[in-house]
């Protein structure tokens, strides 16, 4: 691939943001365009993890994510309020044995302001509509400024990271296979003064189809994410919510696409699978999908995207499917794993260390 070449990228989110950021870093400025009026307010992702740090690196923008975010070093597991174990991920190895709990929009933020460094611009409120022609030879369709005329452009590359009601994969007619999970879950983020609190991931198995998850995202600012439609109810002692900034109810899709590429147009992110939060790996999936598509492209290489992409997605639905059943479930097994297996497992620092390298899905 060469750099005059014309790459589109359509949605502005994390996906979106670090393609662009690959592409801009090695030459390459990509045409970003984003349907919204502007960046995002809204947060819905909060940890990034030991591989994405790793792959953010050669963009210039891991230290300025870890600067602005906050280092979770534990996980703890409650089996109703009582601690049961913790997965310490300062024993993986360093220099990312952490969790870095940020919210997604300065997540967007910083890598928005790295792509705008290396010359690169987000044109906002322009909306891909379809393609014409051949994949091979992808015209897309776009409508610029909200008004109704739209308007054709050829490029040589399209990357859809719409999210996952993707026009670009629907442009393409590519199966979403999966399914709507049944019932509400609940997010807000919200202000409290909660220091054991601070610097921990605190996860609580309330009884069956009951869980909350607490993660910090700023000094004293918190993500509670709940399996009912209200999370704020059936919190720990010694949690005590101040202010609630935001509250919101979604239901768990999980989905993947059959092929994740169709000639020159491809996709990723959450237009490419989508699955539980319960695990943290949704954005991170995200931005993995985006290194490894332009390290294949700009290396003449992109017919083993789907190849390669394909089994990992695959792989995280069903690490986060197992997860949020075992948050969910109330029969003696997993009660019993919960309560004496693991607490045993973990006392094994060798087993300790390989389980925080897991949780950080680290490189």
């Amino acid at each position: 691939m060469n750099r005059s070449e014309k790459v589109l990228i359509v949605g502005a989110g994390p996906t979106g943001l670090t393609a662009a950021c690959e592409f801009a870093r090695r030459g390459i400025i990509p045409i970003v365009i984003d349907k919204r009026d502007g960046p995002s307010t809204l947060s819905r992702a909060v940890g990034i993890n030991a591989k994405s740090l790793s792959l953010l690196e050669a963009a210039g923008v891991t230290d300025r994510l870890i600067d602005s975010g906050i280092k979770v070093s534990e996980g703890a597991v409650h089996l109703g309020f009582e601690k049961m174990f913790s997965i310490r991920t300062d024993l993986a190895p360093k220099p990312y044995n952490f969790l870095l709990a940020l919210p997604q929009d300065k997540t967007e933020s910083v890598l928005a302001e790295r792509f705008r460094e290396l010359g690169g611009e987000i044109r906002y409120r322009n909306e891909f509509t379809g393609l014409s022609g051949a994949p091979e030879k992808p015209v897309a369709r776009l409508r610029k400024g909200g008004s109704d005329l739209v308007e054709e452009s050829e490029f040589d590359v399209i990357f859809g990271c719409d999210g996952i009601g993707s026009r670009v994969r629907s442009a393409l007619e590519i199966p979403f296979d999966g399914k709507t999970l049944e019932g509400e879950w609940g997010v807000a983020d919200v202000e409290a003064v909660a220091p054991e609190f601070a610097d921990r991931a605190s996860v609580y198995i309330l009884g069956r189809n009951l869980a909350r998850i607490i993660i910090p995202i700023a000094k004293e600012r918190y993500r509670i994410v709940g399996s009912s439609e209200n999370p704020l109810e059936n919190l720990p002692v010694g949690f005590a919510v101040g202010k609630v900034n935001r509250t919101a109810t979604f239901r768990i899709q999980v989905r993947q696409a059959e092929t994740y590429q169709k000639g020159k147009v491809f996709i990723g992110g959450d237009a490419a699978h989508c699955h539980s939060p319960v695990g943290g790996r949704g954005m991170n999936l995200g931005m993995d999908d985006a290194c490894t598509f332009v390290d294949l492209i700009t290396g003449g290489m992109e017919e083993r995207y789907s190849e390669l992409r394909i089994p990992v997605g695959r792989r995280t639905i069903r690490i986060t499917e197992f997860g949020r059943r075992m948050a969910l479930s109330d029969t003696f097994i997993s009660r019993f794993g919960i309560r004496r297996v693991m607490p045993m497992l973990l006392g094994s620092k060798w087993i300790g260390r390989a389980f925080a390298g897991f949780v950080l899905d680290n490189p």
